[in-house]
């Protein structure tokens, strides 16, 4: 065998050897891609039906928030699920989701789950950025792993202070002027709305 040959089968050789890890690095997801897949399988349905607004908040949600909190947000093991909270027909009572795990999942809740809730009249906010400032506050409690229970003004300020250092202090501002306490939208909600949302977003956004 010539010196060109041997050369030329060594090189084809190591293409065929590193090859695996070329495919591996082009296997590498986008946050765009990692958030589809996300949002297909731990977010309502509903929202992507009937909810074009809220849906598209929680999307902006995922793909702005920092990457560390993101891998939080979203890892399988005590993930965040959203689902809606129905404020008209008999679902306001009482209502019921279902999330389910397949065959070929890799381990699911294994720690925990935490669920996000979001009445559905959000919808009708003009503005998207306002909802953004909402669902930001709850996954600040999630990345501060915040223990649900009784009201804790100091966790509400710590879950804000964290959502400005993520740079969204705008959807905030624009969240608490329509949802805090003293909010255009808080002051002529109905009573079910006020009562559907979670304290922290009517005291303290």
């Amino acid at each position: 065998m010539s010196r060109y040959v041997k050369v030329k089968t060594f090189l084809l050789l190591s293409f065929f050897a590193l090859s695996p890890v070329y495919a591996q690095k082009t296997l590498v997801f986008t946050r765009e891609e990692k958030v589809k897949s996300y949002m297909e399988e731990f977010v309502s349905q509903g929202f992507k039906e009937s909810q074009a607004k809220i849906y598209t908040a929680i999307q902006q949600c995922l793909r702005l928030i920092p990457e560390e909190a993101y891998k939080k947000i979203t890892d399988r093991t005590f993930p965040v699920i959203f689902t809606e909270m129905p404020h008209f027909g008999g679902g306001r009572w009482a209502n019921s989701s279902g999330v389910y795990v397949m065959p070929n999942d890799p381990p699911t809740f294994t720690k925990g789950i935490w669920i996000v809730k979001l009445n559905t009249q959000l919808n009708e906010t003009q503005d998207v950025e306002e909802i953004e400032g909402i669902i930001f506050h709850e996954l600040a409690h999630r990345v501060l792993d915040h223990v649900a229970g009784a009201f804790d003004i100091d966790k509400e300020k710590q879950a804000n202070r964290l959502v400005k250092k993520w740079g969204f202090e705008r959807q905030f501002l624009k969240a608490k002027s329509s949802f805090g306490t003293h909010g255009k939208r808080m002051a002529s909600a109905s009573p079910l709305l006020t009562l559907n949302k979670r304290s922290s977003i009517i005291k303290n956004l």
